[in-house]
């Protein structure tokens, strides 16, 4: 074996453990992660004492809707990108389109709930 051989080598095997050793710290910021949410959706469970209906209700009139509203912007953003580079965009604004009618839809069933009076009523 030449010396050249043997420098490609142990260069190749330094790379794959710098490459392996950023992979698992990925891997663990992401369980960090995945720890932290979890915990912080227990602690938000027992300070609303454990009650669903509360819970559903933060979840879809909150959470939803901030996370529908969201991705309306970014998918309408990205179809005006498109469309100034002369790409196909019509999908694009058709899914923006649906994140806004998911948005409708919740508020428009929230104000359905309030007139029937179906949601949490305050005491």
């Amino acid at each position: 074996m030449s010396i050249a051989m043997n420098n490609e080598i142990v260069n190749n095997a330094l790379n794959f453990a710098e490459k392996q050793i950023q992979q698992e710290r990925k891997n663990v910021f992401s369980i960090i992660g995945y720890l932290t949410v979890a915990i912080i959706f227990i602690l938000y469970l027992d300070n609303i004492g454990w009650r669903l209906d509360t819970f559903l209700f933060t979840v879809v009139g909150i959470i939803l809707p901030l996370i529908a509203i969201l991705s309306f912007l970014v998918l309408l953003g990205y179809a005006i990108y498109r469309k100034c580079k002369s790409q196909s965009c019509h999908q694009t604004f058709l899914i923006a389109l649906a994140g806004l009618g998911i948005v409708a839809l919740i508020f428009g069933a929230f104000m359905l709930a309030g007139t029937l009076g179906l949601g949490p009523v305050p005491q």
